[in-house]
C-alpha cells in the first residue's frame, strides 16, 4: 500500500498520526460497520506552538539578530527528469542499528547526529566538494503540551561543513558534537517562523509570499529524520504491518534529501527524485556510502 500525502498539510510527525488514525479507524470499521468517525476541528497554525512560550520568549525569538550566512550548496551531479519520479531506499540491519545506537550512547551524541556526520561524509566523497550546507527540519512539537490534529510543525536547522570536518567519522562527529548541541537547543529557528506568523495574521497576503520568499532559502541538500513508527499503532484489522517508512518529499534536481525511518528496530535510509537512470544510480551510491560511514 502506498500514500501519498501533499508535504504543506503535515510534516513526518503528521504523516505518523495519520497512519495511526487510518489504521485505527479500519479496524473499528471492520469490528462495527456503523463505526462513525468523530468529526473535529483542531488548530493547525503556529500559534498553539507560540502560546506556550513566556513573554520574554517571544520577544527574545522575535529580536534575535542572529546573521543567517549566504547557503553554501555543492555543485550536483543530479540532471534531473520531470517525468520520471522514482523513490529507492537501503535498509540498516537490527544489529548495525543496536550497534549505531550504543555508539551514539557511549559519545554522547544522538542517533540523529551520527545520520548527519554519515551524510556530511558522504556529500564530501560522492559529490566531491568540502564546503556546504545540510538542512536538517525538526519537529517544534517539543514546545507544546499536545499536538492538536494533523498539520505541518516544522522549523530548520542549517548545519555547515568544510574542508576540515572530513578526516575521519568520530573525528568529524566529535569537532560537530557542541555545535549539533547548541544549534538543537536554540530557539533562534522559530525566529522567522514567528515572524511570518505575525506577518500573515495581521498584513496582506501579499506582503506575507514576499516576505516567505526572502526569508526561506533552504539548502539543496537535506536530512529528515521521520523517527520511529509504532508498530502497534499499525495493526488494519487482523492485518499487521511488516514494514514501512516514509520517503520525505519527492524532490526536483538539483535538491537531494535524504530520509530516515525506524520500524521495529530496523533503519531505512531513502531518497527520491524526479531524475534521470544516472542519478537513479548516483543516488543509489551515496546511500551506500552514507551507510558504510555509519558505525558497524
Amino acid at each position: 500500500m502506498v500514500i501519498i500525502l501533499n508535504h504543506m498539510l503535515v510534516d513526518g510527525a503528521g504523516f505518523k498520526e495519520l497512519l495511526y488514525l487510518l489504521a485505527d479507524f479500519y479496524s473499528k470499521l471492520q469490528r462495527n460497520p456503523d463505526f462513525t468517525i468523530k468529526e473535529e476541528l483542531p488548530r493547525r497554525g503556529l500559534n498553539q506552538i507560540f502560546e506556550n512560550f513566556s513573554l520574554k520568549e517571544k520577544w527574545q525569538i522575535l529580536n534575535d539578530k542572529t546573521a543567517t550566512p549566504p547557503t553554501k550548496n555543492p555543485s550536483s551531479p543530479l540532471q534531473g527528469d520531470a517525468h520520471h519520479p522514482y523513490i529507492l531506499r537501503t535498509k540498516i540491519s537490527k544489529a548495525q542499528f543496536s550497534y549505531i545506537k550504543a555508539y551514539a550512547k557511549s559519545h554522547g551524541v544522538t542517533v540523529n547526529d551520527c545520520l548527519l556526520t554519515a551524510l556530511s561524509l558522504a556529500i564530501n566523497e560522492k559529490f566531491a566538494t568540502t564546503e556546504f550546507d545540510i538542512d536538517c527540519p525538526i519537529d517544534i512539537r517539543k514546545y507544546n503540551k499536545q499536538s492538536n490534529g494533523l498539520t505541518n510543525l516544522t522549523a530548520n536547522l542549517t548545519f555547515s561543513f568544510n574542508e576540515d570536518d572530513f578526516d575521519h567519522f568520530e573525528t568529524t562527529l566529535l569537532r560537530k558534537k557542541t555545535l549539533f548541541n547548541e544549534q538543537k537547543n536554540s530557539l533562534q529557528p522559530l525566529h522567522k517562523f514567528y515572524v511570518l506568523d505575525l506577518i500573515y495574521k495581521f498584513l496582506s497576503y501579499k506582503t506575507y509570499k514576499k516576505q516567505v520568499k526572502i526569508r526561506y532559502d533552504i539548502p539543496q541538500t537535506s536530512l529528515t529524520n521521520m523517527g520511529i513508527i509504532d508498530w502497534a499503532l499499525l495493526h488494519f484489522g487482523q492485518n499487521a504491518v511488516r514494514d514501512v517508512y516514509i520517503s520525505g518529499s519527492l524532490k526536483y534536481a538539483p535538491y537531494c534529501q535524504i530520509a530516515a525511518t525506524t520500524f521495529k528496530d530496523e533503519l531505512t535510509l531513502s531518497t527520491n527524485l524526479h531524475g534521470t537512470k544516472e542519478d537513479y544510480y548516483f543516488q543509489l551510491a551515496l546511500l551506500e556510502t552514507m551507510k558504510g560511514h555509519l558505525p558497524h
